[in-house]
């Protein structure tokens, strides 16, 4: 970790300079403990450059458990070696914007107390940012890494951006803390996007990202406004656990058969997706909830029977349609039987007075009812299960229609 201020005064102090002249020469910089004065301003100093006019590093840069008290601009720099400010302090702004690392940058344990900006750096080595502690802002749009890339335990204080940045393998935010807003709108996670037990203090913009393998968000934690509008999730999408209020997504992003979940997950995104005004996707998600649990949960004949039943006839509370293809079916099937006309004291003869009777049967009184016999019984039957279904339907009608 870096050193806190009492212990400040006791590094060795060296001027920013001494560094910036041993990178200008080529010799590698490796510091341990040290208080460096001043900016490190690369643009100051010569040193080879590439075609495309951007400067060449060729110096390894390790410097640890220190604090640099200055302006950092390292950008436009191609490094051609390791980069390492493990556990070391920055007190100003820092800038990588535009620079690319050939090989590993590690910034484990780092302190930004200033604005931390690494917009369109390239990591092509392993990026590490473990427990590193982020101030007011940090960009990392359009960042790109190539190798894993762990911001595992990171803390960020203020707004955070990672629009559109591109992470090609594991992007590990286990744990992470992000008091601030957060944006990773628009950006793609080719490998296992790990969120598990990270905290949204703010509010969280996942607008248009692409998840293309595991979007891991088991245990996370947010506190305000969620959106993803507009994502994809190709592979699973893992929401056990997690705390949330309002989560702005559309069913049909994840009615998938990848969503994991336990029961109070599921129920609370039925929740969130009413509070938010989508209750058709509050219905369906609500719905699908119902048939994995009748599937995969629910045991004992009677407890299946009876959630049959449910499922069947009102389509769980949800479902309108269900009660109306059921009176439908009881009501063509009565036609069938009374068409035959025995047993009634006056035989019907044709289909259209046996579909008269069975409209009558469905909506008069018994004791208007012509029928005799065994068609006496089954008038029963068509009647008060015509009132149950009817019944069911202003119900799930009315559930619908008043929100």
């Amino acid at each position: 970790m870096a050193e806190d201020p009492e212990n400040e005064a006791k590094l060795r102090e060296i001027p920013a300079s001494e560094i910036l002249k041993k990178i200008e020469n080529g010799d590698d910089v490796k510091y341990d403990c040290v208080y460096v004065i001043g900016n490190l301003d690369l643009s100051k100093i010569n040193t080879p450059r590439d075609k495309n006019n951007k400067m060449k590093v060729e110096s390894e840069i390790k410097i640890s458990e220190s604090t640099i008290d200055g302006k950092i601009n390292l950008e436009d720099i191609l490094f051609n070696k390791a980069i390492e400010f493990q556990a070391s302090k920055f007190t100003k702004n820092v800038s990588f914007n535009n620079s690319k690392f050939y090989k590993k940058a590690s910034f484990c344990g780092a302190e930004f107390d200033g604005e931390a900006y690494f917009s369109k750096t390239n990591f092509n080595g392993s990026a590490s940012f473990l427990d590193a502690k982020f101030g007011d802002k940090t960009n990392f749009e359009k960042a790109e890494f190539s190798e894993d890339a762990t911001f595992r335990d990171a803390k960020f204080d203020g707004t955070t951006y990672f629009s559109k940045a591109k992470f090609n393998k594991h992007a590990d935010f286990l744990e992470a803390v992000f008091d601030g807003y957060i944006y990773f709108d628009e950006a793609t996670f080719s490998g296992v996007a790990d969120f598990n037990g990270a905290e949204f203090g703010g509010q969280a913009y996942f607008r248009g990202a692409k998840f293309n393998n595991h979007a891991d968000f088991k245990g996370a934690e947010f506190s305000k406004r969620t959106t993803f509008m507009n994502s994809e999730f190709k592979q699973r999408l893992i929401l056990s656990s997690a705390d949330f209020n309002r989560l702005y997504i559309r069913w049909e992003q994840i009615n998938n058969d990848h969503l994991e979940y336990d029961v109070a997950t599921y129920l609370s995104l039925v929740n969130s997706l009413k509070d938010i005004g989508f209750f058709e996707d509050a219905d369906s998600c609500y719905y699908r909830y119902r048939t994995i649990r009748r599937k995969k949960h629910l045991e004992g004949i009677k407890t299946k029977l009876f959630d049959y039943i449910a499922w069947l006839a009102y389509g769980y509370g949800i479902r309108p349609r269900n009660p109306l293809i059921l009176s439908l079916g009881l009501f063509l099937i009565s036609i069938f039987i009374f068409v035959a006309g025995f047993g009634l004291q006056e035989p019907l003869g044709s289909i259209i007075n046996a579909t008269y009777l069975s409209v009558f049967v469905f909506t008069s009184s018994p004791k208007t009812d012509p029928l005799t016999g065994i068609y006496a019984f089954w008038g029963i039957i068509e009647r008060i299960v015509g009132w149950l279904l009817m019944a069911s339907f202003l119900v799930v009608l009315a559930k619908k229609t008043v929100r």
